[in-house]
């Protein structure tokens, strides 16, 4: 497999294919073909396109599976994910446990988050792309 250096999250994902000043932020790490995505930013992906009704849904998926390794849920990220999850709700209290996974998912292979989720802005080895 290739080194991963980057995990991809569903907002800086959607922000890429909607061509967003934030999603242009994304493109040289995107596109140097060293990312991952968590599965779960499938599901969340799947969900945003069917609800949103956007057309694209079957090639944006198509090139997420071909620029970037699927990361699966391991037994470790999701045992770490609840203490994450735990821990960051004392500063943010809507912190989700699909962010504390994707977390913990980028944290398992050493590479860094790209988001544009302020939940995880300031948290070490996150490359927060908002305002």
């Amino acid at each position: 497999m290739t080194r991963i250096e980057t995990v991809v999250d569903s907002s800086a994902w959607i922000e890429y294919f909607r061509g967003t000043p934030e999603g242009a932020r994304t493109r040289d790490s995107i596109e140097a073909g060293e990312c991952g995505t968590p599965m779960l930013v499938l599901a969340e992906l799947s969900d945003k396109y069917h609800r949103m009704r956007w057309p694209s849904w079957e090639a944006d998926v198509k090139f997420v599976l071909s620029r970037s390794a699927i990361l699966e849920l391991t037994q470790e990220i999701a045992m770490r994910a609840g203490e994450t999850k735990a821990r960051l709700r004392k500063k943010a209290p809507d912190f989700g446990l699909v962010d504390a996974i994707i977390y913990e998912t980028a944290r398992s292979v050493g590479a860094d988050l790209l988001t544009l989720d302020s939940h995880f802005a300031g948290l070490e080895r996150v490359r927060y792309i908002g305002p």
